[in-house]
């Protein structure tokens, strides 16, 4: 997503921050003046894991606006925001169905006042509070693990796919990229709520396709982005349709299929990192994005932490949003884009994986062994539309000729 420039950007960013920042997001302190008509979220960290009915029992006990939840669990990163339709023992029932575990809750989110701008200062705002200490009735949560789970099930197609249809970087003859060799994507709708799901495949043949072929500095960004085309393409916030543009319920959000706001979403992976030095985040962050493109994306600030099980590098994705009230389908495009991390290193954020700052400096170029920083994995010329498009897209070796094409193959979405 587009976002201000360092210099003359972060001022306004800063003022800006019920934009949704996720994890971590600016943890904020409250301040001795604040604007109670304008909120930020704010993540705590509890000193020790519990599940989410214990979770919810102590933001309330201490009086929390708790709006959602941290988890991360062996292989599994993600997020959950409470919401009017579901309750927390139905959403851990349907994670449980799909993952073969119920979530490990690491820290809380919440919703505080923003700080006004005479208290914007090292001293009330910072980057992660300390963690929250856990009281000794709420037990330490071992969640239960159970083999061939769907979402699993669902990555190892993925896989034996890419085996299929894609030959490896080094016989397509190719340079060394961070661009994965193939990629599968399901859009679809599920109990009212709209699903994006992002599988991601790097080869890892000799080093040609890997994701740590980069910037070291940079991260990566994984997005399906959703288009009007007849809608105004002008910068946000200005879009004219809502008279609060920070507003979950701004009509201009609701012009599409899904609604980039407080959505639940979670990310697999294959290594024996721990979770939280992945980095991973929702980049919520649309500011100056067009009015006309909603982009639905999960980053990764240190995606080349990520390593191969000896056969390739493998990540996947689930976002789990709410449908937009204007919009039963929306025209679609895939793409996956470098963004630097330097901006992430100074205050406020202090060196966390945040979108707010990653890529908040659109000046900035990688240096890295492969220095292009957008790969597209599906172009909006297709016509495909959300919901119901599910697709893969894989490298193939130009007939006679170096380097590979992107093909793209369309499949029926599973029920």
């Amino acid at each position: 997503m587009k976002k201000l420039t360092a210099t003359a950007g972060l001022a306004m960013t800063i003022a800006a921050l019920s934009v949704a920042s996720t994890f971590p997001a600016l943890a904020v302190t409250t301040p001795p003046r604040s604007d109670p008509a304008r909120t930020v979220t704010q993540f705590t960290p509890l000193a020790r894991s519990v599940s989410i009915e214990d979770a919810s029992r102590l933001g309330s006990k201490l009086g929390l606006n708790v709006v959602g939840y941290r988890y991360e669990n062996p292989g599994i990163i993600g997020e959950y925001f409470q919401s009017d339709a579901d309750s927390n023992a139905q959403f851990v029932a349907s994670f449980r169905a799909f993952n073969g575990t119920e979530p490990q809750v690491v820290g809380l989110i919440t919703r505080v006042p923003a700080p006004s701008a005479d208290t914007r200062s090292t001293n009330s705002i910072r980057s992660t509070p300390s963690p929250l200490p856990v009281p000794s009735d709420l037990p330490t949560f071992a969640p239960p693990k159970i083999d061939n789970a769907p979402a699993w099930d669902r990555m190892q197609h993925a896989r034996s796919r890419a085996e299929t249809t894609s030959q490896t970087a080094s016989a397509l003859r190719i340079a060394r990229t961070w661009q994965p060799t193939y990629g599968q994507y399901m859009t679809f709708n599920q109990n009212g709520r709209a699903k994006i799901w992002q599988d991601l495949i790097w080869s890892g043949y000799g080093s040609d396709s890997t994701p740590l072929n980069r910037d070291l500095n940079w991260g990566l960004e994984f997005e399906v982005n959703q288009q009007i085309s007849y809608y105004s393409n002008t910068a946000r916030p200005a879009c004219g349709l809502a008279s609060d543009p920070n507003s979950p319920a701004a009509l201009d959000r609701n012009m599409f299929w899904a609604v980039n706001r407080n959505y639940n979403w979670t990310l697999y992976y294959t290594n024996t990192q721990t979770p939280a030095s992945l980095g991973a985040y929702a980049d919520t962050n649309d500011l100056l994005d067009q009015c006309n493109t909603q982009s639905m994306a999960i980053g990764i600030r240190s995606p080349g932490l990520l390593t191969t099980d000896g056969q390739v590098y493998e990540v996947a994705m689930l976002i789990d949003a709410p449908r937009g009230t204007l919009a039963s389908t929306t025209p679609i495009s895939a793409n996956i884009q470098q963004v630097e991390g330097y901006s992430c290193n100074g205050f406020p954020w202090n060196g966390t994986a945040n979108t707010d700052c990653m890529g908040l400096n659109q000046g900035a170029r990688p240096n890295g062994v492969d220095n292009n920083t957008n790969h597209g994995m599906l172009n909006s010329s297709r016509g495909y539309r959300a919901a119901g498009s599910c697709w893969e897209t894989y490298l193939e070796a130009q007939l006679g000729a170096e380097g590979a094409v992107d093909t793209v193959h369309r499949f029926t979405c599973p029920a």
